[in-house]
């Protein structure tokens, strides 16, 4: 065998000898590779129709594969929503599709799509609502059905606008989870302005407020025919195509009043520092810079070599010189961006550790002084040319990509050859010219700079560069439902029905005794994806620290809460964000053993009686010193808490909850615990939870409580 292999690999050296004479030479460097000029691309021009109802068609035949695909852009979008009802827009893009038209509910619509592998979708962005078809050729005719219906007569029902109003809030509940998206989302907000249509973001309020009429009277205002432009590709007739367009969309009526243009934006150069603290993370995340251009700016072919020379990619300045030499980034950019129809933003971003932040501000400031002094190097600017060049072809993959451009450009009034113009200016840029727009459009001193960190953990502190001004990212909380004005009357008689309650249930000497409780439970979760089984263990350390196991089909999480922090374990260990920590403190507020063990801490105000399944109850309102508050309703004959009424953060979003509980036993210690509890949110089915077991003063190693070494590394 030994043999064998050696003869094969003499073979082996004996044949590439034959093949290359002169040796085996090593490959080129990357940088000695040539490359033939790229090839004139031919861009095939759409045939334009324009029907009689104002509605304008670009089409583009492609025989070559049986697809049809379909686009089109409405003069609409976020810019024109109202102040006190942000979200209206993205909602009513959302619905028009999930709930279907008028002639085919969304659901229906998904079994139809789902069995011919076509699609269609609907949104409405900042400046303009999208709709996309997609489908096989054969199947054209209910597939264009469909999407004129959604686009004329959407249905928008209830059911499917409460689930777009819980998608909107969840994702509200987790604006602040990740660093870098607050850095972004704010650094928006100071180029743009407060209030500024172009850096707005809704709250909770803003999506209670939307109503369905709301929706109805957005659609109406925007959708219309002459107000919309279609793209057309694919495997067609044109004529034939353009008869069906005419048929789907017939009785689709003008509009009666023109869209106003969006908002002309101003913006003022000035400095400015600003710092959202974050404690939780050991890195910062910089964002620097002030307000950009538009496409239609004559230097836009410049600015294009000049982002990719100074911060976009590998080989770019900041990338080589801050993240590769000095290795003071995780991530590290940098671009003047254009938009079509609004100004865009000038950024300089960076990810770096904690210990760095002020350090890595003043070399992106050198680095941006750089730029603007000295030209780039022949070699950098071949390789920036290069970057868009050689990506360029990448922009006529397909017909669809090829007209959907045509019909943005025609959307934002720009020629219908800018891309081609584009790739001919770029070739045409030199060093003078990078220089002189660097000069022109970048202003070292009225960078805005934003940090979002642990000051605590800055190796310099951040008034270095400026005064700092604090950014507050708090999300407010819904509006509070109206409570009567507390007397003292009704506080007496709120604490007298806690006493009462706290008596019913065992008497406070009982409930004192109380250091901890085990509580195992079988939950049933209702989700729109259906009812998820779960079972939860929670171990009470009273009053403050708990931990909770939750064991699911996906495994096994744990979550501590201590005054000190709480996290969560889980693939890991990581701090929960402080909006969740905040709802596991008002979780163990409301635990009925904390409510009657620590009464004297408690305010209670007497709200009135209330008739629960025929029986009377007396309703009071408890709250804490840290704000928290509860409603509950004890029963006038027994004086157990039959239910409780609270406004709580679950996992879509802030909801009112119902918790209506029943099967009260007595546990150890002679306490009385209720088994079952009901759960509503925002009046429907929740959560349904069945006790199995509660202990009361069992073992409970203090250690587990102990906050660990968490990676807040994001």
């Amino acid at each position: 065998m030994k043999k064998k292999v050696f003869c094969m690999c003499v073979f082996a050296v004996y044949f590439l000898a034959l093949l290359f004479p002169g040796g085996v030479r090593a490959q080129k460097a990357y940088d000695e590779l040539t490359f033939p000029p790229l090839k004139d691309i031919v861009i095939p021009e759409p045939q334009v129709v324009k029907l009689e109802n104002g509605l304008e068609l670009f089409l583009l035949e492609d025989h070559e594969f049986p697809f049809i695909t379909i686009s089109a852009m409405t003069r609409t979008g976020n810019v024109y929503e109202p102040a006190d009802k942000l979200g209206l827009a993205g909602i009513c893009g959302t619905v028009m599709r999930t709930g279907g038209s008028t002639n085919m509910q969304g659901d229906e619509m998904d079994e139809m799509l789902e069995a011919i592998a076509a699609s269609v979708e609907t949104y409405i962005d900042l400046t303009y609502g999208g709709a996309r078809l997609f489908t096989l050729k054969d199947h054209i005719d209910p597939v264009l059905e469909a999407f004129a219906g959604i686009l004329m007569d959407p249905a928008l029902p209830e059911d499917k606008i409460d689930l777009a109003r819980i998608e909107m809030k969840s994702m509200i509940s987790r604006r602040n989870d990740d660093p870098g998206a607050i850095a972004a989302r704010e650094f928006t907000a100071l180029i743009y302005g407060e209030g500024s249509v172009y850096s707005r973001y809704p709250e909770y309020d803003h999506i209670d407020a939307i109503s369905r009429d709301d929706l109805l009277a957005f659609h109406r205002r925007f959708y219309h025919p002459d107000n919309t432009i279609m793209a057309v590709s694919g495997d067609f007739n044109t004529s034939g195509m353009v008869k069906k367009i005419e048929e789907a969309f017939k009785g689709w009526e003008k509009s009666s009043k023109p869209v106003p243009d969006i908002p002309e934006f101003q913006y003022d150069f000035k400095p400015s520092v600003n710092l959202v603290v974050k404690e939780d993370i050991n890195q910062s995340n910089i964002y620097m810079g002030h307000i950009g251009d538009l496409k239609s700016n004559p230097d836009y072919f410049t600015l294009i070599v000049l982002n990719n020379a100074f911060g976009q990619g590998f080989s770019s300045r900041l990338f080589r010189n801050v993240r590769s030499e000095k290795g003071l980034a995780y991530h590290v950019r940098g671009i003047y961006n254009c938009n079509y129809d609004y100004p865009g933003v000038f950024s300089m971003v960076m990810q770096t550790k904690a210990e760095s932040t002020v350090e890595a501000i003043k070399v992106l400031q050198e680095e941006l002084q750089k730029i603007i002094t000295e030209e780039i190097t022949a070699k950098e600017l071949e390789t920036a040319r290069n970057t868009f060049l050689n990506s360029f072809v990448f922009n006529f993959d397909s017909t669809a990509e090829i007209i959907e451009r045509m019909l943005e450009y025609t959307y934002y009034g720009y020629p219908l050859d800018f891309l081609a113009k584009t790739k001919s200016g770029i070739e045409g840029v030199t060093a003078a010219d990078v220089l002189r727009v660097a000069k022109k459009y970048f202003n070292p001193a009225a960078q805005q700079i934003l940090v979002v960190g642990n000051p605590e953990g800055f190796g310099e502190p951040l008034s270095l560069l400026g005064d700092v001004k604090e950014i507050d990212v708090t999300i407010p909380p819904p509006s509070k439902e109206a409570m009567p004005e507390a007397t003292p009357e009704s506080l007496a008689r709120g604490m007298e029905l806690l006493e009462k309650m706290t008596a019913s249930l065992g008497g406070k000497e009982k409930f004192a005794a109380v250091k901890s409780l085990l509580i195992d439970s079988r939950t049933t979760l209702t989700t729109p994806m259906g009812a998820m089984a779960l079972d939860i263990q929670s171990i009470m350390l009273l009053p403050d620290r708990a931990a909770t196991t939750i064991r699911s089909p996906m495994g096994e999480m744990k979550q501590i809460v201590t005054p000190e922090g709480a996290w969560m374990e889980f693939n890991g260990v990581r701090a929960l964000p402080p909006s969740q920590w905040e709802e596991a403190k008002a979780t163990l507020f409301r635990n009925i053993v904390n409510l009657c063990t620590f009464a004297d801490r408690l305010t209670a105000q007497y709200l009135g009686e209330e008739e629960i399944d025929g029986a009377l109850t007396d309703v009071i309102l408890v709250s804490d010193a840290e704000g928290h508050r509860v409603k509950i309703f004890i029963a006038r004959d027994s004086g157990y808490p039959v239910r409780q009424v609270y406004d709580a953060t679950i996992q879509t979003g802030p909801a009112s909850l119902t918790l209506t509980s029943s099967d009260f036993r007595e546990v150890g210690g002679g306490i009385i615990m209720p088994f079952h509890e009901l759960v509503l949110a925002d009046g429907k089915e929740y959560a349904e939870n069945a006790r199995t077991e509660i202990q009361v003063n069992v073992e409970v190693d203090t250690g587990f409580f102990e906050k660990p070494n968490l990676d807040e590394k994001k």
